[in-house]
């Protein structure tokens, strides 16, 4: 929708990309609305998958972002990084920078990695309840079983979702794919992964795991809001029409109640 690119207000000349025409098509309105023609920058919206930009100049591009904001998952646990890494070795300058983050809108988790080089840094959220850690097991079962009429847990899209409920672990390294392709090793630094988890994932490696970053307090009609924006609800709606007669309220309902 454009919300990242238009903060990039130290750069004067932006790219928005997006595979969705509505996407684009929203951007572009958006744009129209924010930045009257007499004070806009050079900001362009163009429709082409993250994996092709073919039609950008090799080593012309200072900072490359993936940005989702409240409950929109990171683009990045979809890309092809066998496509996507070498591409971004192409049009990087010399010590520019790639990076990708979700912004959450609740009281939850962060986890994030970084990279460096050419450097990318990622942030992901993950609703999570620290101030009731007893609702964290509802919560993940509501998210995670396989119940076909009272949870959501088989209607994420995959492999993304496993992707990022493993921290982006299985995001491969930079130079071990640019290396493949190009014969090149110098062009991306090693990967550096920061989990900004606290101590909420004991499994991560602790030398890597910093305090959480932000919290927000927030309501529950905000709550509610949040839940209707998950994918696999909507994927649950289109297998299961008829939960939304169910007396007690449709799945995303019954499950808020339940906290």
């Amino acid at each position: 929708t454009g919300r990242a690119t238009f903060e990039l207000t130290p750069f004067t000349h932006v790219l928005g990309l997006d595979p969705s025409e509505n996407i684009v098509r929203s951007a572009r309105e958006a744009l129209k609305r924010r930045e009257p023609q007499s004070q806009r920058r050079t900001i362009e919206f163009v429709q082409s998958p993250t994996e092709s930009p073919d039609f950008i100049a090799d080593e012309s591009v200072d900072l490359v972002i993936a940005a989702a904001f409240p409950s929109l998952l990171p683009s990045c646990h979809w890309f092809d990084w066998s496509r996507v890494w070498p591409q971004l070795a192409r049009i990087l300058r010399t010590g520019g920078t790639a990076a990708a983050w979700a912004c959450p809108s609740l009281y939850i988790d962060y986890r994030s990695f970084a990279y460096n080089n050419t450097t990318c840094a990622q942030i992901y959220s993950e609703f999570l309840s620290l101030a009731h850690p007893h609702l964290t097991p509802l919560i993940l079962h509501y998210s995670e079983s396989h119940d076909t009429t009272s949870f959501i847990g088989r209607y994420w899209q995959q492999p993304g979702r496993n992707i990022l409920s493993r921290h982006l672990l299985d995001v491969p390294e930079p130079s071990s794919i640019v290396a493949t392709t190009t014969g090149a090793r110098e062009i991306f630094e090693p990967l550096e992964r920061i989990y900004f988890t606290g101590s909420y994932f004991p499994e991560l490696p602790p030398s890597q795991t910093l305090p959480i970053l932000m919290r927000k307090t927030t309501t529950w009609s905000d709550i509610l809001a949040y839940l209707r924006t998950w994918s696999a609800l909507h994927a649950f709606r289109e297998m299961h029409p008829e939960d939304a007669k169910n007396p007690e309220g449709p799945v995303e309902v019954r499950f808020w109640n339940s906290l």
